[in-house]
């Protein structure tokens, strides 16, 4: 069989962007442990992974992407590279698309110095926009463009931040559209609103003066995201858990609030991501219901906080079940206090 052929079968939604859904415990997975030999072969360039070039496939790729314990995302980056390097591979739209998604997470990597950030992101916002105008139907491809326009973000003014606030959750909600059970689409719109809900009044005044339809999100707009991310995967990340305990409390639902803020507290701390989240909404329960915070600490969140063994090699911009994250906040913004809902855990 051709590599091209092999990758034909191989064209399927993305694991990692299902993985958050299923909430599989890859470190136990026999399927995925076969995977990483195979993913291992295909960067070292072994004769076994030429003797089968469906160890080259997507799907290879994407259980890479899902593995940052044993591939680095500069490996990933790197590997794709090499993939999209010929001719025939450069219109792969599967591939392309997968590229820049590594283009992106690598330039979010802690410690990525600001100009390589920059050129990452902006190769990456480029490859994507060619790989609507050849797919406009593939919701990944949306979703990931929302979390570049915002990343790149840090590099624009005041103004074009506004605009890409606006693109943002605009491919969002095509993502959405084009897959309804969507839930990381949904989690990010509820970022976005609950963002946007967040303005203070000058800055909606401001707004309103420079824009036509200024963004008009709600406290209620970002409490339905984060639920309807909720129904379709619950309980997948604790994030989502933690963000509809925050909207319910600026909707002054205090009750609903603390439920919310004790079920984050449920779920297992496998990233950093996680362990920030699970010590946001044990301090959150703690203001919201006393009763429920001292339940919590009886029935050990604090000692799971402080037993924690989180994986070193986590990059920032990715998840334990392979979840998409909040963006990180708008940088430059002279509004929201909270940033872009991500930026304090």
């Amino acid at each position: 069989m051709s590599a091209r052929g092999a990758r034909s079968m191989a064209s399927m939604p993305s694991t990692a962007g299902s993985s958050g859904r299923a909430g599989r415990d890859w470190a136990s997975s026999a399927f995925v442990a076969g995977a990483a030999v195979a993913a291992a072969a295909v960067v070292a360039g072994s004769s076994e992974a030429h003797a089968f070039p469906g160890l080259a496939s997507i799907s290879v790729v994407d259980e890479m992407h899902s593995l940052p314990q044993l591939y680095s995302r500069q490996t990933v980056y790197d590997h794709l590279c090499e993939l999209t390097a010929t001719d025939y591979e450069m219109d792969d739209v599967m591939l392309q698309w997968r590229k820049a998604r590594a283009a992106y997470e690598l330039a979010m990597v802690a410690g990525t110095p600001a100009e390589k950030r920059q050129s990452l992101l902006r190769e990456a916002y480029r490859i994507m926009k060619r790989c609507i105008t050849l797919d406009r139907n593939n919701f990944e491809i949306h979703r990931w463009t929302g979390l570049i326009v915002v990343a790149l973000a840090e590099f624009q003014t005041a103004a074009e931040q506004v605009n890409a606030s606006f693109e943002a959750s605009d491919e969002w909600r095509q993502a959405i559209e084009i897959e309804p059970s969507d839930a990381e689409s949904q989690h990010l719109l509820g970022c976005w609103a609950y963002d946007q809900a967040a303005w203070s009044w000058w800055y909606r005044w401001y707004i309103s003066a420079v824009y036509a339809t200024p963004p008009d999100a709600t406290w209620a707009d970002a409490r339905d995201s984060f639920a309807a991310a909720e129904r379709i995967a619950p309980g997948a990340w604790k994030k989502n858990q933690l963000m509809l305990a925050r909207t319910y409390e600026k909707l002054g639902e205090t009750e609903r609030a603390a439920q919310w803020a004790a079920r984050a507290l449920h779920g297992a701390i496998a990233t950093p991501e996680d362990l920030k989240t699970h010590a946001a909404a044990l301090e959150l329960l703690k203001t919201l219901s006393p009763d429920r915070y001292q339940d919590a600490i009886d029935d050990g969140a604090q000692r799971a906080l402080d037993d924690a063994e989180v994986p070193v090699r986590w990059s920032s911009a990715q998840t334990a079940s392979g979840a998409t994250p909040c963006p990180p906040r708008w940088r430059g913004t002279p509004v929201p206090s909270q940033g872009f809902a991500s930026s304090s855990t």
